[in-house]
C-alpha cells in the first residue's frame, strides 16, 4: 500500500514535525528539537488512512560525538489508526556531538524522514550549600554539593571537580575527580586570619557542566546591642496602640540615646510592594526601654472599611557611639474587637429533620468572649423572605459557643437556611445553608446514641 505523497521535513519553534501533503493517507511525527543526556526523548507518532492496520514506526537518534564515538539509540512502535502514539527513546550519558532523529514507517504507509537535532548538555542540576552566607577571617567554610538528575533526585554520577578561590580570583583549594555519596560531596575550609576579603567562590565541574556559589568574607562587627518592639496581639481602629520599644546590651544593660518610629500600613498586592507615601515618624528619648502611644486612625488617616496590618520600623541610636540598631514588628487593626463565626455540622439541610450549627464569638486571637450582661440577635429563617424569619436572643456562654438547633420543613420548597446574627454594635450575615437534594425527596440522617 503507498501514500498519497512523499513526507514532508516542517521545523516549527521548538519542535520537528513530518508530515506528507494532503491526501487519503497521512502521518505526523512530533519531537523536541533538542536533545539532552540522561533525558528521555519523547516523539507523538500519528497516522491516519490505514483502514484499521497498526502503522509500524521506527524512530531512530544517530551521530558522532565530538570525541568521535557513533551514536545510535532506536525505538520501534505499532500505531493504531486515528490515535497518537508516544514513543520513548532512552538517551543516556551523551557528549556533544551532531545527532539526527529519523522516523521511517514499514508498513502499511512507507516513509522515510530525518532532521537534524540540537545539543543542549545540561543533564544535571547542582546545589552549591555554605553555612552561612558571610564568614570572618578565621572562620570554616562548611559546604556541600548536591548533585541531581534532570528528574530532580540525587544521583550517583562519576567524578567532579571542585575548586574554591579567594575575592582576588586565586585558587585556595581544590578537590579533582572526587566523588559524591548518593550525590553528595561535603567538604570544609579554614579560613586564614589575614585572607582576600571579598566575593570567594566554589566552582564543580560535573562531566563539562559549570556550577559555582559565592560566599563574602569580610570584616564585620556583631551588633553591640539589642532592640525589641512589642505590640499588642491586635486592636481595633478607635483604640490607641501602645508599642514598648526595648534596647539592652547583651548583658541586660539599657542603651541610652534615642528611638525613631517609623508607622505605615502595609499593602498586600499581587505586583511589587507599594511605598506608602507618608509615613508617620516619631523620635523619643530612651534608656533601655520606652512606651509610645498612637492614634493610628488620626495619624495615619485611614478608614475602618478592611482589615488592616500597621508596620513599626524602629531605630535606636546610642548616644556616645552613634552606632545604630534596628528592628520591625507589625499589628493588624480591626473594625471590631471581636468576631462571630458560624460552624456548620453539615453542608446542607435536609428537609423534614433537624438541623444543627454553632455560632462562636470569639475575639480577634481567638480568645472566647463570656459576656453575662450582653446578649446575642440571632435572625434565622428557612427561604429567601428574610422578612418571614423569627428572632431569638440567646446569652453569651463562657465558651464563647451558642448552639443552633432548627427543624427543616419537610416542603422542599424552602432550598435554603439563612442566618444573621447581631452582637453588640456588630451585624453578620452568614453564607446560606442550601437544601439536601435527592430525586425521591427522600432522606436519612444518622446521629450518635450517646455523646
Amino acid at each position: 500500500m503507498q501514500t498519497s505523497a512523499i513526507g514532508l521535513l516542517l521545523t516549527v519553534l521548538l519542535a520537528v514535525s513530518l508530515t506528507p501533503a494532503l491526501g487519503r493517507q497521512s502521518y505526523n511525527v512530533f519531537a523536541p528539537k533538542t536533545i539532552r543526556p540522561n533525558t528521555d526523548y519523547f516523539a507523538a507518532v500519528a497516522v491516519e488512512g490505514t483502514e484499521g492496520e497498526l502503522q509500524e514506526v521506527e524512530l531512530k537518534i544517530t551521530g558522532t560525538t565530538r570525541t568521535g564515538q557513533r551514536i545510535e539509540i532506536r525505538e520501534s512502535s505499532r500505531v493504531p489508526p486515528g490515535e497518537t502514539q508516544m514513543v520513548r527513546l532512552r538517551i543516556g550519558e551523551l557528549d556533544d556531538g551532531a545527532y539526527t532523529l529519523e522516523a521511517e514507517g514499514t508498513s502499511p504507509i512507507q516513509f522515510k524522514e530525518s532532521t537534524p537535532l540540537e545539543y543542549n548538555g545540561k543533564g544535571y542540576s547542582v546545589f552549591v550549600q555554605t553555612d552561612k552566607p558571610i564568614y570572618r577571617p578565621g572562620n570554616t567554610v562548611q559546604f556541600r554539593v548536591i548533585v541531581l538528575s534532570p528528574q530532580l533526585k540525587p544521583t550517583v554520577t562519576g567524578s567532579i571537580d571542585v575548586q574554591m578561590r579567594d575575592g582576588s580570583g586565586s585558587l585556595v583549594r581544590e578537590w579533582s575527580r572526587v566523588f559524591t555519596t548518593k550525590g553528595v560531596y561535603a567538604e570544609s575550609v579554614e579560613i586564614s586570619d589575614k585572607p582576600v576579603l571579598g566575593n570567594w567562590n566554589i566552582s564543580v565541574d560535573v562531566n563539562g557542566q559549570q556550577f559555582s556559589k559565592t560566599f563574602l568574607v569580610a570584616e564585620y562587627v556583631l551588633p553591640k546591642f539589642q532592640v525589641d518592639v512589642d505590640l499588642p496581639v491586635y486592636a481595633t481602629f478607635r483604640d490607641k496602640v501602645t508599642a514598648t520599644i526595648r534596647a539592652n546590651y547583651p548583658l541586660g544593660r539599657p542603651v541610652k540615646g534615642t528611638a525613631t518610629v517609623a508607622v505605615y500600613p502595609k499593602y498586600k498586592s499581587g505586583y511589587i510592594q507599594p511605598i506608602f507615601d507618608n509615613p508617620y515618624r516619631q523620635t523619643v528619648d530612651i534608656s533601655g526601654k520606652v512606651d509610645i502611644e498612637f492614634n493610628l486612625l488620626k495619624e495615619l488617616s485611614l478608614t475602618d472599611d478592611f482589615d488592616r496590618e500597621i508596620v513599626f520600623d524602629v531605630v535606636v541610636e546610642e548616644d556616645k557611639t552613634r552606632r545604630r540598631q534596628n528592628n520591625t514588628n507589625s499589628v493588624t487593626l480591626y473594625k471590631y474587637a471581636y468576631k462571630l463565626e458560624l460552624i456548620k455540622t453539615g453542608d446542607a439541610y435536609k428537609p423534614g429533620m433537624p438541623y444543627t450549627c454553632y455560632l462562636k464569638i470569639s475575639t480577634q486571637d481567638g480568645a472566647p468572649v463570656f459576656d453575662d450582661l450582653n446578649k446575642v440577635s440571632v435572625k434565622s429563617g428557612f427561604g429567601s423572605d428574610t422578612d418571614s424569619y423569627s428572632t431569638v436572643d440567646y446569652s453569651v456562654p463562657e465558651d464563647g459557643i451558642i448552639r443552633l438547633a432548627f427543624f427543616a420543613p419537610k416542603d422542599n420548597t424552602a432550598n435554603v437556611l439563612g442566618i444573621e446574627a447581631k452582637y453588640r454594635d456588630q451585624s453578620q450575615w452568614f453564607s446560606t445553608i442550601p437544601s439536601a437534594i435527592s430525586s425521591s425527596n427522600n432522606f436519612i440522617q444518622a446521629r450518635l446514641a450517646t455523646e
